[in-house]
């Protein structure tokens, strides 16, 4: 299942407390309305981590990217391993970096564009195996571009031009 890589809070639900059961009336009322103020909680942005937004998106993309055409042509369908890296990818963003516009590229790769404005934005195509190739244009003619490795931690060149974008 395309969601497995996802992580869930830790959150015990009343119906999973089985083994300490509410032993009153308000008990079982009390575990019931915390049960759904968790729940309501949870499908918060504010509650859940800040990257669980895109990864609304990510699961989105997924479920319209399953077949070989999905775009109509002959687009490559988006691996899970690919999904799994960039939500390694989004995880490892500092916290000041907002959440990119996530998409699908006919290749299988998933895009993250952080756009300011027409010249000021950066495109960072992410790959099963944690290559990242980039390509950003900052203003006043200014561009950069490369390839990089995502290994756990935002490559240096690659939160630069970011945050150029974002600056």
């Amino acid at each position: 299942m395309t969601t497995a890589f996802l992580p869930q809070p830790v959150i015990q639900f009343p119906e999973q407390a089985a083994f300490n059961p509410p032993i009153s009336t308000q008990a079982l009322e009390v575990t019931s309305e915390m049960g759904e103020i968790i729940q309501a909680l949870d499908s918060t942005v504010t509650f859940r981590p800040r990257h669980w937004q895109a990864g609304d998106a990510l699961l989105d993309l997924v479920n319209e990217t399953r077949e070989v055409g999905w775009d109509g042509g002959d687009a490559a369908p988006v691996r899970e391993e690919t999904i799994a890296q960039v939500w390694a990818l989004l995880s490892a963003l500092p916290s000041q970096v907002p959440m990119p516009e996530v998409s699908a590229e006919p290749d299988g790769d998933v895009a993250l564009d952080w756009i300011k404005d027409r010249e000021r934005q950066v495109s960072i195509s992410v790959r099963h195996n944690g290559e990242l190739n980039f390509a950003g244009m900052f203003g006043g003619g200014r561009k950069v571009h490369g390839s990089d490795v995502f290994s756990g931690k935002m490559p240096p060149m690659v939160l630069s031009a970011i945050e150029q974008v974002l600056g």
